[in-house]
């Protein structure tokens, strides 16, 4: 049986409330006093890290990245823009992501698509992440 107009419009204005309500939430938390300086740590902590893997892995990677987000691109030169993104090989991050998926970590399917990290991950978060991406490379 298909909902009625009237209730397609109470799910309606229900969602949508949520969905206010949860940006709001998210703008409260936004506007706290060092809250960018948090999250800025909290990634050039992981990113720092991921890049020293990537380096003592001698992989010829590149990991972009500024206040939480970053995207791993699997591509010897320097990815700025799309026409250098798009020379990254994309069997190789897809063998990446698999690992990571069997593993418990949870990266963006494709390599042109952006990780975040936020204020709801914690240093063991993010050292068990870190921990993956190294076991992976050292395969």
């Amino acid at each position: 049986m298909l909902p009625t107009a009237t209730a397609l419009a109470q799910i309606a204005a229900i969602t949508a409330s949520s969905l206010m309500a949860a940006g709001l939430a998210t703008i409260k938390e936004l506007l706290k006093p060092g809250i960018y300086r948090k999250l800025h740590q909290k990634t050039a902590y992981f990113c720092q890290k991921f890049a020293r893997i990537l380096k003592k892995a001698e992989s010829p990677c590149q990991l972009n990245w500024t206040t939480g987000l970053f995207t791993l691109f699997f591509n010897s030169s320097p990815v700025y823009n799309f026409d250098t993104a798009s020379a990254s090989d994309t069997k190789a991050y897809a063998r990446f992501f698999h690992f990571l998926l069997k593993e418990g970590i949870y990266f963006p399917p494709s390599q042109f698509e952006a990780s975040f990290i936020s204020m709801a991950h914690t240093k063991k978060d993010l050292d068990a992440t870190l921990g993956s991406i190294e076991k992976y490379f050292k395969n």
